[in-house]
């Protein structure tokens, strides 16, 4: 009897162990390419990527949006955790919508250093078009910095959030018996 309850306890902690690393996995492999699509395409000293970094800057906000909205929403009084790290996840997703803006800056000002057109920089050395290169690239593992722990931070809340709300649930299944209205009538 005491064997198969250590069994099903071994059996149990293996696929929690197992699917934490798989998640583990998933996240790994999605941010890996993500970073290598990002690096790839932004850092092409010849392209020009504005479009895609302001399409980026407004999912940025557009989740920062849904994330505040979420977490005020939320009862602060039932979900103070979970209001607090939502807060905290909308305000890294608005720091990623900025560093994708000067990403796309640098890069701009990087690729058009010789237009007479531009009044910050005059006609630029190599130097200052690889200090504009770096910069953009700092910014963009900002970028990545950020895309990390707005998608951690999502999935945590969403269930931290579910197994809260699911716990709170009436035990009894039949809804006529949780009727508020019985209750009070």
């Amino acid at each position: 009897m005491k064997i198969k309850y250590i069994l099903t306890v071994v059996k149990k902690i293996f696929i929690r162990i197992l699917i934490k690393a798989i998640k583990l996995l998933i996240y790994t492999v999605c941010g890996l390419s993500f970073l290598h699509f990002l690096i790839g395409v932004l850092m092409e000293p010849s392209r020009d990527t504005t479009l895609l970094t302001n399409i980026g800057f407004a999912m940025f906000v557009g989740i920062s949006s849904m994330l505040f909205t979420w977490a005020r929403s939320l009862d602060e009084k039932k979900f103070p955790k979970q209001v607090h790290s939502l807060n905290t996840v909308a305000v890294i997703s608005i720091l990623g919508s900025i560093f994708f803006i000067f990403s796309s800056l640098f890069k701009y000002l990087a690729l058009h250093n010789n237009d007479p057109k531009l009044w910050i920089l005059e006609k630029g050395s190599k130097l200052e078009v690889n200090v504009l290169t770096g910069a953009s690239i700092v910014c963009i593992i900002g970028v990545m910095w950020a895309i990390t722990f707005v998608v951690i931070g999502v999935f945590k809340d969403f269930g931290d959030l579910w197994e809260k709300l699911y716990n709170i649930r009436p035990k009894n299944p039949d809804p006529e018996k949780n009727d508020r209205r019985t209750e009070i009538s």
